[in-house]
């Protein structure tokens, strides 16, 4: 409920201490963060003694848990480590057929009362005998100190006619001896035992069946998509290179968080081997076994009649097999949730529905979770996102129901809902409402229910961990300690692509509520509506608290909605760029349903990415529309009246006629009043094999008919396309769909399209050559305001490259995406060449207010005209699992049995699946 009275001269107090505060923070930030920007670094010098062959041979690793670099000394024994940043390292010297002393723990600058210890020399001793000798014993370093006598010649494996050095330590032999990895040094990039050290950890823990094909595995330093790149060989033997940069984090270290000892690591090394040992999600069995041995699911169903008969009551016919990309965003994410999460009894299957087919019940859904059924099912839209951690947030928000259901206990439950203003509403679709208007995550999670607000906030707990915990604070802590027993996340963003923003005088202030809400609905009963809506936001500071923008959408009472947008204007109607007053109008068709119209939640954002959601629990909202040709009937789809043939068309472009296959779609319908003016009709056709999603397209209505007309060039993918939906939307905003299956009395329509030149590979970017650069528009007192420029080469090899996009994030884990559009984008086929780099620069202007500190390029995504997609994600996810944790509460603890999560149910409650706090049964993400 919205407080009309006037602010207590104690709440203006508070309010100006706290943008006093604000300034002397970001001040403080301001010259904290340019510091981190000028990093010191030194050099480390020192030599090796004692080696009697090719200082080649000899391996030096200098180690922390931000570096893991390697070297090899000079002729005379000399090494040098350049740009080492101040702080603890460990530096480790060895060769085979010699001994050295264990790890060195140095201190970067050198103090002058340790130079001699730190800097002495490393020396080698000769190991002599015929006898073989091996020692291992633990040091300060991750693999331990060894060394061998008698192994001074390297092994030599030839593939097709070519010899390769191969590493000898004992976790290289393991490799070779059980999983067919041989591990092959270059001049510029050689295995040391570190390395082969975390690649054997990770490889046992993998599930696997049977024996792998030979490989060889290279290191390179560059960047590499996905961190490894796999080529399989003539012979069947594979090629594998692999990242440096992955095996950073890979083994557990010990380290100290906020006075917490923790276990600091990170999953990205194995995401990169999964990569290998599924053959990037292409092998069916080895991926089953991944997902059934490590979490406890089956992605492959054949009875889904079974599976769905208490929730959508369908059979296979709706369903169809992940694609190899989605197996590996599914399996990244699912590691990355906490150990102790990785199985719960009650998930059972992870299931997906045929390409371009929306959910029955939830059509703007992109996943479901059924809890109370033992199953999550994605559409094809959860995988059309712009970045990756799109998939990887759904994922880990579907299962976080499954915790909400099945393991929470009333009290966690209770305390949630208390955290969260959440009370119950009959009123309102969800059954709840909030009293609070900040502390959430998305609109979604404020929207819903306090599952649903669970489950946001879980998500970015572990994906974007920086946004929940400047968004609400008390529910980061309440997830980190009572859920996640301690364990913290944090997201690294590629160093190269960071940058600093600077401000002194961040905005970090929420938009005003709303206190004033004037509406006007004009025009005759038999006439379409002007409709004008102008809402004024509550402010003591009118810079601080005014708002760019805001959005809502509007209700009928029977559901058809209209989505409406609020702009910034002053009190004489001008259009500003900020204000504390923002209208919106709209021209509301004469078919609109008649009655009382309703937002269903307003989101009021500022420039800095502020938001505030309100619902009409906040504030009054009385709209009626009085509409005496009322529409309340959607359009009918007339059964067995689709069409569905081949054609061509000439298309004239820049002066030249090309010749184009067509698909013509149309189909007859019953509507009893008018057709939408705009978009009224849409077809989607999806290959029925094949990894190429769906098209789908607007089409025009005329004498009772849809017609659709999807122009098919040569570089579209050849194959037999099925018309799998259809719908359509009148102009009072009644929807209406019909879906074609294969078991249906009406079966699809289908054509067969052969093209002689089909585009099967998306856009690719240079991720070595990648250049970011930040300039403050006022550099003697920057507000915030900079000049964003990112420059990267991309590259496709036939349809040409339809649209880019980036998205970079702020200090407070804030995301800002923006389209960078090819400069021939309109044309359908591309002015560019093919198969050479495009350098595309992308301009971009951050407001005055914008927060101070580093920021960061998170993801870019290309797209051909052909449909070919693909996401580059410049984020790593790094874990730290706090030991000896203790919760707050022992009736937590009983609930989570110390993050091994067995069900403890309830002395009040029996059926734990069935509680009043949330629904079995959670849809996310409305997409419209």
């Amino acid at each position: 409920m919205t407080n009309n009275t006037t602010p207590s001269s104690c709440y203006i107090k508070r309010h100006l201490i706290f943008i006093y505060a604000v300034c002397l923070a970001s001040w403080g930030y301001l010259n904290t963060a340019h510091a981190e920007t000028e990093v010191k670094t030194e050099t480390y010098n020192s030599t090796v003694t004692g080696f009697g062959g090719d200082f080649d041979d000899v391996e030096i690793v200098l180690e922390n848990l931000r570096f893991l670099r390697t070297t090899a000394p000079d002729s005379t024994g000399k090494f040098s480590f350049e740009d080492v940043p101040h702080g603890t390292y460990f530096i480790k010297v060895r060769s085979d057929g010699y001994s050295s002393t264990p790890a060195r723990k140095i201190a970067i600058p050198i103090p002058d009362q340790n130079r001699e210890e730190m800097v002495g020399p490393y020396v080698l001793k000769l190991l002599s005998g015929e006898d073989f000798v091996y020692h291992w014993s633990e040091d300060q370093s991750t693999a331990g100190y060894e060394y061998a006598a008698h192994v001074n010649k390297p092994l030599q494996v030839t593939y097709l006619n070519e010899e390769y050095k191969v590493a000898s330590s004992a976790s290289s032999i393991n490799l070779r001896h059980d999983y067919g990895i041989h591990l092959i040094d270059q001049e510029n990039a050689k295995w040391s035992q570190e390395h082969t050290y975390r690649l054997e950890q990770i490889m046992s823990t993998l599930p696997y069946t049977g024996e792998f094909p030979t490989s060889r595995w290279r290191l390179t330093a560059d960047e590499v998509e996905n961190d490894v790149h796999i080529i399989t060989r003539e012979d069947d033997s594979i090629d594998v290179e692999v990242s440096l940069a992955a095996f950073f984090h890979a083994n557990p270290r010990i380290v100290e968080v906020d006075g917490r000892r923790g276990k600091f690591f990170s999953k990205r090394l194995h995401h990169a081997v999964v990569r290998f040992v599924t053959s990037n999600g292409t092998d069916r069995e080895r991926y089953r076994i991944v997902f059934k041995e490590r979490f406890g699911v089956e992605v492959e169903l054949q009875d889904f009649t079974r599976l769905t008969q208490y929730t959508t009551r369908e059979t296979d016919s709706s369903f169809q097999k992940f694609k190899p990309e989605e197996i590996m965003g599914l399996l990244t994410m699912l590691e990355e949730m906490p150990s102790g999460m990785h199985k719960i009894p009650e998930l059972l299957h992870i299931v997906r529905r045929l390409d371009g087919l929306p959910h029955p019940l939830y059509p703007t859904a992109a996943a479901v979770a059924w809890p109370a059924d033992g199953y999550i099912e994605f559409m094809e839209s959860a995988f059309l996102g712009v970045s990756q951690d799109g998939i990887h947030r759904l994922v880990a928000h579907e299962k976080a129901h499954f915790l909400w259901s099945h393991l929470f206990d009333k009290t966690l439950r209770e305390d949630w809902i208390e955290l969260g203003g959440w009370y119950l509403d009959p009123s309102t679709d969800s059954g709840w409402s909030t009293k609070l208007t900040t502390q959430f995550v998305s609109a979604y999670a404020h929207l819903k229910n306090p599952n649903e607000d669970m489950a946001e906030s879980i998500a970015d707990f572990i994906v974007n961990p920086d946004v929940l915990k400047s968004r609400a604070i008390k529910k980061y802590e309440f997830v980190r300690d009572r859920i996640m027993q301690g364990t913290i996340y944090l997201s690294k963003i590629r160093e190269d692509l960071t940058f600093e923003v600077y401000n002194l005088y961040p905005d970090y202030v929420f938009p005003g509520k709303i206190k004033r809400v004037d509406i006007l609905v004009s025009g005759e009963p038999t006439e379409d509506k002007y409709f004008e809506v102008e809402v004024e936001l509550h402010a003591l500071d009118n810079e601080l608290e005014g708002a760019t923008k805001g959005y809502t959408r509007l209700l009928s009472d029977v559901g058809t909605f209209f989505w409406l947008w609020l702009y910034p204007r002053n009190k004489d109607g001008e259009w500003i760029d900020k204000s504390t007053i923002l209208a919106g109008t709209k021209t509301m068709s004469q078919y609109l349903k008649a009655g009382y119209w309703v937002p269903e939640q307003i989101t009021l954002v500022d420039e800095a990415g502020n938001r505030r959601y309100q619902r009409t629990n906040d504030f009054g909202w009385k709209q009626f529309v009085d509409n005496e040709n009322e529409d309340y009937l959607a359009p009918e789809y007339v059964p067995n009246s689709a069409k569905y043939t081949k054609g061509r068309t000439i298309f004239s472009q820049l002066g030249v006629d090309y010749d184009v296959q067509t698909f013509n779609i149309s189909w007859e319908v019953l509507e009893d009043k008018l057709m939408a003016d705009r978009g009224p009709c849409w077809s989607t056709v999806t290959l029925r094999e094949g990894t190429r999603g769906s098209h789908g397209e607007y089409g025009w209505y005329e004498d009772g008919i849809c017609k659709v007309e999807i122009l098919m060039p040569e570089y579209m993918h050849s194959g037999t396309y099925v018309f799998r939906f259809l719908r359509m939307k009148d102009a009072a905003n009644n929807l209406a769909s019909h879906r074609f299956l294969d078991d249906d009395e009406e079966k699809p329509l289908e054509q067969v399209l052969e093209t002689t030149n089909p585009d099967t590979v998306a856009p690719v970017i240079d991720l070595n050559d990648i250049q970011v650069n930040a300039e403050p528009t006022k550099p003697d007192n920057p507000d915030g305001e900079t000049l964003l420029t990112i420059a990267y080469k991309i590259m496709d090899d036939n349809s040409g490259f339809y649209d880019s996009g980036v998205r970079i994030q702020d200090p407070q884990g804030l995301q800002f995406f923006k389209w960078h559009l090819a400069p021939d984008r309109d044309q359908l086929f591309t002015t560019l060449p093919q198969n050479e780099w495009y350098k595309h620069s992308l301009n971009w202007h951050l407001p005055a207010g914008s927060a101070p500190g580093t920021w960061g390029v998170v993801s870019i995504m290309t797209q051909d005209r052909a449909g070919n997609n693909r996401n580059y994600d410049f984020t790593e996810t790094i874990q730290i699992e706090v030991l000896n944790h203790i919760s707050r509460a022992e009736t937590d603890i009983q609930a989570m049995a110390a993050a091994g999560f067995i069900l403890i149910e309830d002395e009040e409650d029996d059926e734990p699946k069935k509680t009043k706090f949330g629904e079995t049964t959670s849809r996310s993400y409305d997409l419209d």
